[in-house]
């Protein structure tokens, strides 16, 4: 058995005959929902009545954790750095070909609008973005309209969808806002969605049609193979659309965004869905973290004592500090003293930068302005 079939994804023969626990939790939310569309008032999961229920369930779960049959969560994965290089290189191809620019695009806007799949690029209409300036002169792209996602369904208790996410320019060869018009200039002046079939004649003479693009829109089926092909034309492995939207969450999160941020782009409700998606460090992070723990193991570790670091200066030389008053004279000048000594200490200074502090074989300047 080689070393990657060792850690194979096939799962156990004793887990092949247990749900796994997110699937029992699934099968939960879907009875209740069912009962709320059918109109009885029951709620499986917080009612006092099936409280009894809901704790065997958790001991199920508690019990597989201590035999060791409960298998983890398989969360998306996140597009490695060297896949989103390819894919990358491989839109820069997208003004000369239909087919590649409207890949490009539903890539672009999939990660810009971080969003969860299907629904929400077969709702986009060729009119439902408006580019507007911003206070600094930056140009954008935000939508006119809300649209119907997972957690916003529309009605008159829900919660409104935030529809002011902007997608700004950048200036280079797949900037956004250029690809964006080019593509609208490309499509039937007739059509009303945003991603429609292509004309056979531009797929293979592109340079000699003016449209690219008919007016019969795409079925809400043919986005799922959109990310595949992509990965297939860029040389990469291959993902899923769903790992789109989870690189784009993990990327605000590496970059240090905070969570309410990252919820506003993905529509999260609460930081504890976010969870789900940043439970993960990059190979970044987990090496330096791996090299940080191997220190101790190898005794190489510098830790701090702190008997060393807190320790009062001592020594008769502390007579020698003093300051300079301020005055006209070096009003424009920053006030500078200097002291040397070999060891000193003084057990009257009680606070400030030189409490707690012990200083030999050293000189010490102090520059500081009054004004």
């Amino acid at each position: 058995m080689g070393f990657k079939d060792s850690y194979s994804k096939t799962p156990k023969p004793e887990h092949t005959s247990e749900y796994h626990k997110n699937t029992m939790k699934a099968i939960r939310a879907a009875i209740n929902r069912h009962l709320s569309d059918i109109g009885r008032n029951i709620d499986i999961v917080n009612d006092k009545a099936f409280k009894t229920a809901n704790k065997s369930l958790t001991g199920l779960m508690k019990h597989r954790m201590v035999t060791g049959t409960s298998r983890p969560t398989t969360h998306k994965e996140i597009i490695h750095k060297s896949d989103l290089q390819k894919i990358s290189a491989y839109l820069e191809s997208a003004y000369s070909s239909p087919v590649n620019l409207r890949l490009a695009m539903w890539y672009i806007i999939a990660i810009h609008f971080v969003s969860r799949g299907l629904e929400f690029h077969h709702q986009l209409r060729v009119d439902s973005f408006d580019f507007k300036v911003d206070e600094e002169g930056s140009i954008y792209a935000c939508l006119k309209h809300e649209t119907k996602q997972k957690n916003y369904q529309g009605g008159i208790h829900k919660l409104e969808a935030l529809n002011d996410k902007r997608m700004y320019e950048t200036g280079n060869e797949t900037c956004p806002v250029k690809m964006l018009t080019f593509f609208l200039s490309k499509t039937d002046p007739n059509a009303s969605h945003l991603f429609n079939k292509c004309v056979k004649d531009a797929i293979s003479y592109p340079k000699d049609c003016n449209i690219w693009y008919t007016a019969d829109p795409m079925k809400k089926r043919s986005y799922v193979n959109f990310l595949p092909d992509i990965c297939k034309a860029a040389g990469c492995k291959r993902y899923t659309a769903h790992c789109l939207r989870a690189t784009a969450i993990q990327a605000m999160n590496d970059a240090g965004f905070e969570a309410r941020h990252i919820m506003y782009f993905s529509g999260h409700r609460n930081e504890a869905s976010i969870r789900s998606y940043n439970r993960e460090l990059s190979s970044t992070p987990q090496k330096s973290a791996s090299a940080t723990l191997s220190t101790i193991t190898t005794a190489s570790v510098k830790i701090n004592d702190p008997s060393e670091d807190s320790c009062v200066i001592s020594g008769q030389q502390s007579q020698n500090l003093q300051i300079v008053p301020y005055n006209s004279e070096n009003s424009n000048l920053p006030v500078k003293n200097e002291l040397n000594c070999s060891t000193m200490s003084d057990s009257s200074i009680k606070s400030g930068v030189l409490n707690n502090s012990r200083f030999e074989n050293c000189s010490i300047t102090i520059e500081y302005n009054l004004d």
